[in-house]
């Protein structure tokens, strides 16, 4: 993540310099920006608490995303929450969201299916 892009935005906020018209290409161009978040055309505003969040999250640097993500059949175990310890298999990420779709293995044949947030499962250690 590029450190300059923060204290750009920030900046500009609280000077009340920020026009989409002029801006916009100097933010949508910054190195390291990939998207600039909108929906439906629409640009959207990021709530302060929202943005507090993700620096916090993102303090020790950027935030590790797996380079090979989990294919559906694969057996997975969940590593936090309440279904924790139990094993799994991986049926699918959610679109446009950290959510993935499970089907719980633990029980006689077929479990149950949850959804659960990507974070909450791991790939089984056991192959």
């Amino acid at each position: 993540m590029v450190t300059s892009f923060p204290k750009i935005g920030v900046d500009l906020i609280k000077t009340g310099q920020f026009d989409v018209q002029s801006q916009y290409r100097r933010v949508r161009y910054t190195p390291g920006i990939r998207e600039v978040l909108s929906a439906g055309g629409e640009l959207l505003v990021v709530p302060r608490d929202i943005i507090e969040g993700l620096k916090q999250r993102c303090a020790g640097g950027p935030i590790e995303i797996p380079q090979q993500p989990l294919i559906c059949g694969e057996r997975v175990r969940v590593v936090e929450g309440p279904f924790r310890g139990l094993d799994a298999v991986f049926e699918g990420y959610l679109p446009g969201s950290e959510r993935v779709r499970i089907l719980l293995s633990s029980f006689s044949n077929a479990g149950p299916r949850v959804v659960l947030s990507s974070s909450s499962i791991a790939e089984h250690t056991d192959r």
